[in-house]
């Protein structure tokens, strides 16, 4: 049986601050009140459907609130009033910081338990996450980095070249980023864009020696070597829960360790998202004589810059709407 070690309250009090924005005054609450016509006091699951309607309601959904035409026009307008405090809550939940990886992320880091992950991801994040987890990787070993091993994430969704008979922009900034390693048929999926950007940038592809055996987990694994660089093993997971999870599972079960710590590098605002993701799979998984300790995400902060392909990609700044659905995010997590 696996045994998971959490971090004492850390989990627990972002779950207070994401409750209390949903609460009358807390800001969230005051930004959806903005878009209905009924001004009677909301309860925090009303808070988070008028921000951010579910795609899928589920039998019975009826809201107790009337949508303002406009209402999504009225949202953003709030958030940008309360853009001091959606920040300032960002901050609590470590959806934002100062910098793209700091002090207190690597002293969270327990060198011998962790297992690198990046988020799979559209456009860019194939390669700004790849940098930051080797840049962590880095500053946590030192020349031993090379000994490491990374695990990046890519679904089998495709990117077209063509979307709704107009050029697709994804699959153009799939061009830049790809270079001479993109797929000349149409076939392009996210698997084999992250295949693509890192032999691009200088890695080499290996025989899948010293890999653990991935059937039931992984539909597809490949290993890349660069010289002077952590081992890079990509992996389009097996579906079963759905996104993150079965990349953690997949990785965490390649990994072949008695203690686990998974170390996530994606978005800077979804760090809160991916750790209680993370947690959550820890606490239902059973890994025979396995402790699994708190996870760590690391995420990129506007300003955050990778040099790529003969290009400069910097991360853009952040408008108070994305931290404002991640926070919805959050509070549906939370409360599955």
């Amino acid at each position: 049986m696996s045994e998971f070690v959490n971090e004492p309250n850390l989990i627990e009090l972002r779950a207070a601050h994401v409750e209390n924005a949903h609460r009358p005054a807390g800001v969230l609450h005051e930004i959806a009140q903005t878009a209905v016509t009924d001004q009677s006091e909301l309860g925090p699951s009303d808070v988070a459907d008028i921000i951010l309607p579910p795609k899928q309601p589920g039998d019975g959904y009826e809201a107790r609130w009337e949508l303002l035409e406009g209402s999504t026009a009225m949202i953003k307008e709030a958030a940008s009033v309360h853009q001091d405090d959606v920040y300032k809550l960002a901050q609590q939940l470590d959806l934002r910081k100062a910098e793209s990886i700091d002090d207190i992320d690597i002293a969270r880091i327990d060198p011998r338990s962790a297992v690198w992950m990046v988020e799979g991801g559209a456009n860019r994040t194939s390669v700004v996450r790849r940098q930051l987890a080797l840049e962590a990787v880095q500053a946590v070993y030192g020349e031993q980095a090379v000994k490491q091993t990374i695990y990046q994430f890519g679904s089998d969704r495709t990117i077209p070249k063509q979307k709704n008979d107009q050029p697709n922009a994804e699959y153009a900034i799939a061009e830049e980023i790809a270079g001479d390693h993109l797929p000349e048929d149409d076939s392009l999926t996210e698997f084999d864009l992250n295949m693509a950007s890192a032999l691009q940038s200088g890695y080499q592809r290996t025989p899948l020696e010293g890999i653990a055996p991935f059937s039931g987990i992984a539909e597809r694994v490949e290993v890349l070597h660069k010289l002077d660089q952590p081992r890079l093993v990509l992996i389009q997971p097996k579906k079963a829960e759905g996104g993150l999870t079965d990349g953690i599972n997949a990785a965490c079960r390649m990994a072949g360790k008695d203690q686990l710590q998974p170390v996530i590098a994606t978005n800077g605002q979804y760090r809160a998202k991916d750790e209680l993701q993370a947690e959550q799979w820890a606490r239902k998984i059973d890994l025979v004589n396995t402790s699994i300790s708190q996870p760590v995400a690391l995420g990129d902060e506007p300003g955050y810059k990778v040099e790529h392909n003969g290009k400069e990609i910097v991360t853009a700044e952040r408008a108070p709407m994305a931290y404002v659905n991640e926070i919805v995010v959050l509070y549906r997590l939370q409360e599955s």
